[in-house]
């Protein structure tokens, strides 16, 4: 039997029609929210710096080991619910990456102002969310959606 973890690292064709239509508003130094274990991630690494984090212990563990030898990425831990303990203030983010991780956020408001502030003037955020929240149902519920 595949695992979802098996699917979506091999989802290569879905990663590189993502990575096509966001690619002309990401820049060279990004902090990717809510990395998990990189399948996005890997995408990104032609730039000057990658922050890939998650809140997740394991997933940052992991991603520690995925990218041990990549000199521009920088893999940290940070938990949108208290984004004040990443210690982001050293990097200079001319992009924040955010997919699908939003709607995990009990205090969305307070996830994005974090995220502006991280943001050099002229930055961007590259956001994606659920589209409609008519969807939300009890399959949000089970694995933790907030909307």
């Amino acid at each position: 039997m595949i695992s979802d973890l098996e699917i979506m690292t091999s989802a290569n064709n879905y990663r590189a029609w993502m990575y096509r239509r966001l690619a002309p508003f990401i820049g060279q130094r990004i902090l990717e929210v809510g990395a998990g274990i990189g399948n996005f991630t890997e995408v990104l690494l032609g730039r000057e710096l990658v922050v890939p984090t998650d809140k997740y212990q394991k997933c940052v563990n992991y991603l520690k080991r995925r990218l041990n030898d990549c000199p521009i990425a920088a893999v940290l831990q940070l938990d949108l619910e208290k984004p004040e303990d990443a210690n982001l203030d050293r990097f200079s983010f001319d992009t924040v990456v955010c997919l699908n991780v939003l709607e995990h956020v009990k205090d969305d408001l307070r996830a994005l102002s974090f995220m502006r502030t991280v943001l050099e003037p002229g930055g961007r955020l590259v956001l994606q969310v659920p589209a409609f929240q008519f969807l939300y149902g009890s399959v949000d519920r089970a694995i933790g959606h907030y909307r």
